[in-house]
């Protein structure tokens, strides 16, 4: 373990006491001064949004200690399995997603891809356009050499200047929208880990398209090739 996963895992038990003790205090009605209980309120949120941060953190530095064993990965089941997982948030959104993935398998740290996926869907959902149903639309397949998956939505979109910002760490574009803006820096990470790229297509009002490119499995040296190679 590095002394930066050390010193994230040592944090938590701490904040773990003080968010108790941030309970505690908001449960007894210690004034009813509205000010007092309005500045509890206040540094009780402040504290949730810190341990998240610490959590977000902690996933960087798994991420930059090393990849996990490539395999395989079914992209249809695996998103199958991240759609059920999120159903309820699906739902309450009035989002549809479909899928154009076929039998692609993409070569994938399995929970670093599910990582990948979860973030841009959910993304697409957090930033859908409130004046039309929200749609997604996932896609992949398989060329020579590598494989491609795309999540395209028709949420609000953004400037193309913007793009870059995104991927930046806690980079934001909504402050009114939540979460740390840590998500997509972190998918960076993973996929240029991996030595693969993602591509953004976006327009203002009109929705963006993310397109992940992943390096395909090496392909294994028969015996016989590699007395040919010797000869």
């Amino acid at each position: 373990m590095t002394v930066n996963a050390r010193l994230t895992n040592s944090g938590m038990g701490p904040l773990s006491n003080i968010e108790l003790s941030i309970s505690l205090l908001s449960g007894l009605q210690l004034s009813d001064d509205p000010k007092l209980l309005q500045l509890m309120k206040i540094i009780n949120t402040s504290f949730k949004r810190f341990r998240t941060l610490v959590s977000e953190l902690g996933a960087i530095v798994k991420i930059e200690s090393g990849m996990s064993v490539k395999e395989d990965i079914d992209a249809n089941e695996l998103i199958e399995e991240i759609e059920a997982s999120i159903e309820n948030r699906i739902i309450s959104s009035g989002t549809t997603i479909k899928k154009d993935v076929g039998a692609t398998k993409i070569y994938f740290p399995k929970k670093n891809l599910r990582s990948i996926i979860y973030n841009l869907i959910t993304n697409a959902i957090k930033f859908r356009n409130p004046d039309r149903p929200s749609k997604i639309l996932i896609s992949a397949r398989s060329e020579k050499g590598y494989s491609e998956l795309t999540v395209k939505d028709n949420g609000i979109g953004m400037l193309p200047d913007d793009v870059e910002k995104i991927f930046s760490m806690y980079g934001r574009l909504n402050e009114n929208i939540e979460g740390q803006g840590i998500g997509l820096y972190l998918i960076r990470k993973i996929i240029n880990a991996a030595g693969g790229k993602i591509l953004v297509e976006t327009e203002p009002g009109k929705g963006s398209s993310f397109t992940v490119y992943f390096v395909e499995a090496p392909v294994p040296v028969k015996a016989a090739d590699l007395k040919t190679l010797n000869a």
